[in-house]
């Protein structure tokens, strides 16, 4: 085990102590502010590999070591079957991106943790006189770029200036607005039905109108950047993203927040997870009324049927109806991570479900839940998966897919009034996989 880090500092190059270390002095700034100050493990994960990397250039830092010394696991962790450190890391470097769109905007240094890699790297925010002077303090002779093992130092520009960004963000928009011509579309593909309708048949027996409501992907994009959470109410009253952005200094990056949470977009896969339950419903001659997230009023969650697609990081309604479920998608105040918690464990089940993600793809989990609607007077069905890939794995599977015979017993029952389905699937990265295994189902009848 290294011990190293937790040892007093040492000077770390030259006749210069850590502490005046220009880099160390911006992770310390890091460390304090807004982006982690409530973050305790993600901040030691910081200080922990930032030290690392400055006093000991040029060598690898090791996930054992961070899983000991910063995670608290103990001598017999084991990588493969404990994936800790991997979240977290990807838990820090949203983190590092929401400072530097932020607090950290005017900073002459960033701090980067590529995907991949737990060493943070130091780059030179900008070319200018002073920048010259950075990097003979920091390494006589050196850049920072160098130092750290980087090819090349230019100009790195904030997010919102990268031409690429906007070119995805418009592409995403081009999705939403190509629904209409996949719907003009489908009429003339020979598309298979859905065979299972067991999900959808409490809402078609009631004859009462359907409305599939769909994610917000700029209030998701918004608050992961910011690292916060919208309120409901402001959001129901139609002040999101201007409320939220109050507090950005920076006239850019408020002005591409804006642009981006004002946006009405949802992703390629929610277009699917869209398209299949419109076949559902229309196969059994119900045409259903779809609506954005944020045009929705909670008057309108007792009106007929609702379908409500996303958890409440990127559809906030699905907030109001989580003390009526067991899987609950809920944040840990410590680490701030987004966990499923099951609030009454049967047999095998587990208490905490933790997503992961991985440069390859990752474990999603996903509720499906039915409920009576907020007036009683229809049903409400809640499609509250951790990210938009298991949504579409999980609402195919449930639809076209081969179910277990118990759950298919469950589901075509008489008098079935609510039911939940929690499910467990692996996905490519930005790709869904139809390879889902269900964990857990909860059901009541009339």
């Amino acid at each position: 085990m290294n011990t190293h880090l937790n040892q007093p500092a040492h000077e770390s190059h030259g006749s210069e102590t850590l502490e005046q270390d220009p880099r160390w002095q911006l992770v310390l700034r890091i460390a304090e502010s807004p982006a982690l100050a409530r973050a305790r493990q993600l901040r030691q994960f910081l200080l922990y590999s930032s030290r690392w990397v400055i006093e000991n250039p040029g060598k690898p830092i090791n996930e054992y070591d961070i899983a000991l010394n910063v995670m608290g696991r103990r001598a017999d962790f084991d990588a493969a079957h404990d994936n800790i450190v991997r979240v977290q890391a990807t838990h820090l470097r949203r983190r590092l991106e929401s400072y530097f769109a932020s607090d950290g905007a005017g900073e002459e240094l960033l701090v980067v943790l590529p995907k991949g890699s737990y060493a943070p790297q130091f780059l030179v925010a900008e070319h200018k006189p002073a920048t010259a002077g950075v990097d003979a303090e920091l390494h006589p002779g050196e850049g920072v770029a160098r130092e750290a093992g980087l090819a090349q130092v230019g100009k790195v520009q904030p997010w919102f200036a990268r031409p690429w960004i906007w070119v995805a963000l418009l592409a995403v928009v081009v999705v939403v607005l190509a629904v209409l011509l996949v719907f003009a579309l489908q009429g003339r593909k020979a598309n298979p039905l859905p065979k299972n309708q067991a999900i959808l048949a409490p809402m078609l027996r009631n004859g009462k109108q359907v409305t599939i409501v769909l994610p917000d992907l700029g209030l998701s994009v918004v608050q992961n950047l910011m690292g916060k959470e919208v309120d409901l109410q402001q959001y129901a009253a139609g002040a999101f993203p201007e409320t939220l952005l109050q507090s950005v200094a920076n006239p850019n990056q408020r002005e591409a927040l804006t642009y981006i949470g004002s946006r009405r977009a949802i992703s390629y896969s929610e277009v699917n997870v869209l398209l299949e339950l419109v076949r559902g419903f229309q196969s059994q001659g119900v045409t259903p009324v779809i609506r954005f997230a944020r045009d929705i009023h909670v008057r309108d969650l007792g009106a007929g049927n609702v379908v409500l697609i996303g958890s409440r990081r990127s559809n906030l309604w699905a907030s109001l109806f989580a003390d009526r479920t067991n899987f609950r998608f809920v944040e840990d105040p410590k680490s701030h991570e987004y966990y499923f918690e099951n609030q009454a464990p049967q047999g095998t089940e587990q208490k905490r479900y933790l997503p992961t993600y991985t440069p390859h793809g990752g474990d999603g989990y996903i509720d499906v839940a039915l409920l009576p609607n907020t007036t009683n007077s229809g049903y409400l069905l809640l499609v509250d998966g951790s990210d938009a890939e298991v949504n579409e794995s999980a609402i195919r599977y449930l639809l076209e897919g081969s179910l277990p015979a118990p759950l298919l017993q469950i589901l075509n029952r008489p008098h079935l009034s609510s039911f939940e389905i929690f499910l467990c699937g692996r996905h490519l990265m930005n790709e869904a996989d139809d390879n889902l295994q269900v964990i857990g189902t909860r059901q009541r009848f009339d």
